[in-house]
């Protein structure tokens, strides 16, 4: 059907009459302007492949994980995914792991900065910069240990960690034990180079990510001057499209997607380093092992093992056996002071306390030594010991728990190595407090933008409202009730305390009674704590999961004016 000559010129193809359509010979034949507008019409396909694509590119490119213990393209690629689904439905988490890490970067660039200008070994030019910083808390730092790490004696937790390792074993030295280290006047310089070379950030994939953020905002703030109706799924993405915006804020001198960690020879500092490996991956037998002065021509006698036989230790050499018993006793000074079990010497076990006595002297260790001991009480020692002119200092047990640098800390941070595997770490900053309670508010607080919207049906609406508000309140409430919960316990622990009779003794050996009391009314208290807190938790991950589907079924039934769009928006470039 040839074309009119009517219809040989239109001002916009869009205009094209419905039967033209099929009609090849027409679309052939009519003429359209030099310049021909976007159509100010989308689909909801159109709705959907926007929103997600800016969802994924958004989260992906903004998420700057810890170095991998795995290594292998499918199990990087599965770790992001597990972050990326995490981000989806709680992006605050990611937000708060990110400003957590990003004040201990801060905290670690500040101390090493503070010590660099008071020490006379650092080189005074080297910059400890965020990024440095920023590597070190990513678990980017590693120390060889693998001529220091002996198996048998390994801690269960520990040997899981080197387990699946490969040859060489290292382990990730943490912000903590990094200062451990430069306080004793070992740094670690790792250029600013060295550590680009490792990162792969990439600036045109943010740019072009910006870029459709920059869109995603611009057609939001349009549509509302517009007075076109927005989608839940369109406020859904623009929370995340800020929440991508404060993650780049966070990690903006943290490397990206870095997978090999800057491996550090210990030559230098082999003993500390064997003291922290000692400390942290050996901590089961510090109230087992204890350090007595070392052999010597001069006093060629064992020391006194503290026991009810009061029998002298014997000098065990690696040569006549591999395995040390109870009351055994290095030449170095080193004994096996109270254990039933045995103890097996490696070539990597002697190395690592060779190296530790090397930097840490029987002398040093007796001044810095804490207490008597895990099983004696000092005042009741020159009682139970025969001293045989050793002295009152050669007869005491100087265990491995009395000393800082072996014994475990209870603070996690306070380790001289870090977990590989994990990314968020629990921070009781204040700061990073406030900020956990603040984001799941601000989360739950931009989706009641859609209170007085008519979703698909009246369930769904009430539903969306109840969860928006319990999103806001959860977080907040849970932190006071625990709070005050807990003091509460703690104060009918004090009452307990303080009323209980002065001068309980047991009537068998007249030693204090344990009072149970405490630890019975914190297990209640902890009990009571979990029945509350779990059922709370429950419902806020239904209200997490809720929010997020309920923003891509509600398209199903959307006004009309949602698939209108200014023209002009269709030529920013997007995707």
């Amino acid at each position: 059907m040839a074309p009119s000559d009517d219809n040989s010129t239109i001002s916009s193809p869009w205009t094209v009459p419905f039967h033209h359509q099929n009609d090849t010979d027409a679309l052939r034949g009519i003429v359209v302007p030099n310049w021909v507008n976007s159509p100010n019409v989308r689909g909801t396909m159109d709705i959907l492949q926007s929103c997600l694509l800016t969802l994924v590119a958004c989260i992906y490119t903004a998420l700057h994980l810890n170095v991998p213990e795995k290594t292998a393209w499918y199990q990087i690629l599965w770790s992001k995914t597990k972050w990326v689904g995490l981000t989806l439905f709680a992006p605050e988490i990611v937000l708060y792991m990110a400003a957590d890490q990003l004040q201990r970067a801060w905290a670690l660039r500040r101390e090493l900065r503070d010590l660099q200008n008071q020490s006379d070994t650092v080189d005074k030019s080297f910059n400890f910069d965020l990024k440095y910083a920023f590597f070190v808390v990513m678990q980017g730092v590693h120390i060889d240990v693998e001529e220091i790490l002996s198996w048998p004696d390994l801690d269960p937790s520990a040997y899981t960690r080197f387990a699946n390792m490969q040859s060489p074993r290292t382990a990730s030295i943490s912000p903590s034990g990094l200062i451990r280290l430069a306080k004793k006047g070992h740094w670690l310089y790792i250029s600013r180079k060295r550590i680009d070379d490792k990162s792969k950030a990439d600036y045109i994939q943010k740019a072009l990510v910006l870029t459709q953020i920059l869109w995603m905002v611009t057609q939001c703030v349009t549509r509302y001057v517009n007075d076109l109706p927005l989608t839940l799924l369109k406020i859904h993405t623009v929370v995340h499209v800020i929440c991508a915006v404060f993650l780049y804020a966070c990690w903006f001198q943290k490397p990206l997607n870095v997978q090999e960690p800057e491996v550090v020879n210990p030559s230098q500092f082999l003993g500390e380093a064997a003291a922290m490996v000692q400390q942290q991956f050996y901590s089961s037998w510090s109230d087992e092992l204890a350090i007595f002065p070392p052999w010597s021509a001069e006093r060629p006698i064992p020391p006194l093992r503290l026991a009810s036989d009061r029998a002298s230790m014997l000098w065990f050499s690696p040569e006549r056996s591999s395995v040390m018993r109870q009351g055994d006793i290095l030449l170095s000074g080193l004994a096996l002071h109270t254990s039933t079990r045995e103890l097996e010497v490696t070539a990597q076990f002697l190395e690592r306390w060779n190296a530790i006595f090397g930097a840490f002297p029987y002398a040093d260790c007796e001044l810095l030594a804490r207490g008597t001991g895990p099983k004696f009480d000092a005042p009741h020692m020159e009682e139970d010991i025969e001293l045989m002119g050793q002295g009152k200092t050669d007869s005491q047990a100087l265990y491995l728990s009395r000393l800082d640098e072996f014994e475990k800390p209870e603070d996690m941070s306070e380790l001289p190595f870090s977990h590989r595997e994990r990314n968020l770490v629990v921070n009781f900053h204040v700061a990073i407090i406030g900020l956990a309670l603040f984001l799941p508010a601000c989360y739950g607080g931009v989706h009641l933008a859609a209170w007085k919207w008519s979703l698909p049906s009246h369930f769904e609406g009430v539903f969306w409202k109840i969860c928006c508000l319990f999103i806001v309140c959860a977080s907040p409430a849970m932190f006071i009730i625990d709070m005050v919960f807990m003091g509460l316990v703690e104060l009918i622990n004090y009452q307990t305390v303080t009323n209980r009779p002065r001068h309980m003794e047991d009537a068998e050996d007249g030693n204090p009674k344990k009072d149970e009391s405490k630890s019975d009314y914190w297990d209640i208290g902890f009990y009571a704590l979990i029945c509350f807190n779990v059922p709370v938790l429950a419902m806020y991950i239904i209200a997490r999961v809720y929010i997020v589907l309920e923003s891509f079924l509600s398209l199903r039934c959307v006004p009309l004016g949602v698939f209108f769009s200014p023209s002009w928006l269709q030529m920013f470039p997007h995707l």
